[in-house]
């Protein structure tokens, strides 16, 4: 269970929750036996042993969700029935002492039941308890004050327990608040460190394209037809860092460069979004655009990657005045799949 519920803090589930049944059965089974003797029953009072531990159990077994089952909590307040049920075994006159262990176990495996987020079923038990505890003493013929005095140090302890566990939710409430509101933060700044320095890298590789040539232009001298030329290149590099994204590679754009000196028209375009495919997939990519752009004499030349969820990484259409061909990069196996027309 998660550590943000009262259960995962106390680690009622791990280890600590192990000694704690350890602890409970075994201070239950001394008094048991160490009271045989001032029971009227003590089968009864040992099948009131089996069934407090039985309860323990029940309480500390790991559950898939967050929350305690409903139907878990109210066999807890059987439970709980069944030991003050257990008080008809005890003395009619006198004071109960250690034989009424049943009462304080029942209080205990009450509180866990609270700190498992069943407050309500908690409660519901802890009325029942005290409705049989007061029909015991009605029955010995007791003094109704001493039915106050049985219930009323376990009704304080359950109460303390319930305030408690209310105080210290709303306070990991708040913790998980801060936790979270600290996560949207640091991924914030992480996307702005990301973005920064994507942008970063495309101007410096938009300089590389484009450094030379904007230094001749601010010379203001005559541009040749090469200048010109390599303008043109420039400006589709530049083109192809942005639009092309991940595509964009360095191998990828020394291609296209070249397969334009061809006259061939490439285009790279990056549909993909955000996210950024694995290095085996990307290396895939590259070496299919720069397959296809090595081969390409004329004609347009269209590297797309796709969006996340297709079948396919990216497709590559060469289109030339008499057919046209298409090669699709699969996110696991390549596949090529030719249509001439």
């Amino acid at each position: 269970m998660s550590g943000r519920t009262l259960a995962g803090f106390f680690r009622l589930d791990e280890w600590p929750g192990r000694v704690i049944l350890a602890l409970f059965t075994l201070s239950n089974t001394v008094n048991t036996l160490a009271t045989l003797n001032a029971v009227r029953s003590p089968v009864a009072a040992v099948a009131a042993l089996i069934l407090a531990t039985a309860g323990a159990v029940l309480l500390l077994l790991p559950t898939r969700s967050s929350r305690y089952p409903r139907a878990a909590a109210y066999a807890v307040v059987l439970i709980v029935v069944g030991l003050s049920l257990a008080s008809w075994n005890l003395p009619a006159s006198g004071w109960p002492g250690w034989a009424s262990w049943n009462w304080f176990a029942s209080t205990l495996l009450l509180i866990v039941l609270v700190l498992r987020g069943r407050v309500l079923a908690a409660w519901i038990g802890f009325a029942l308890h005290v409705l049989l505890v007061f029909g015991w003493v009605a029955q010995a013929g007791r003094p109704l004050i001493q039915g106050v005095e049985f219930v009323v140090h376990h009704a304080v302890l359950l109460v303390v327990f319930t305030v408690f566990s209310s105080v210290l939710r709303r306070t990991m409430r708040s913790i998980a608040q801060v936790e979270q509101a600290h996560l949207e933060l640091v991924s914030s700044r992480a996307w702005a460190d990301a973005a920064a320095g994507a942008r970063e890298e495309r101007v410096a590789r938009v300089t590389l394209a484009a450094g030379d040539l904007l230094e001749i232009l601010s010379a203001d001298t005559p541009l040749t037809d090469q200048h010109q030329r390599e303008c043109l290149l420039a400006e589709a590099t530049i083109r192809d860092v942005l639009r092309g994204g991940v595509l964009a590679s360095d191998d990828v754009l020394a291609a296209a460069r070249d397969a334009r000196l061809r006259h061939v028209t490439v285009q790279l375009l990056d549909d993909g979004g955000p996210s950024r495919p694995d290095g085996g997939d990307l290396e895939r990519m590259h070496e299919a655009a720069c397959a296809a752009l090595e081969r390409a004499d004329d004609g347009t030349l269209t590297i797309r990657r796709l969006p996340p969820g297709r079948p396919q990484l990216a497709t590559i259409r060469l289109a030339t005045a008499g057919r046209a061909e298409r090669l699709d990069v699969p996110a696991r196996t390549p596949q090529r799949d030719v249509a001439a027309t």
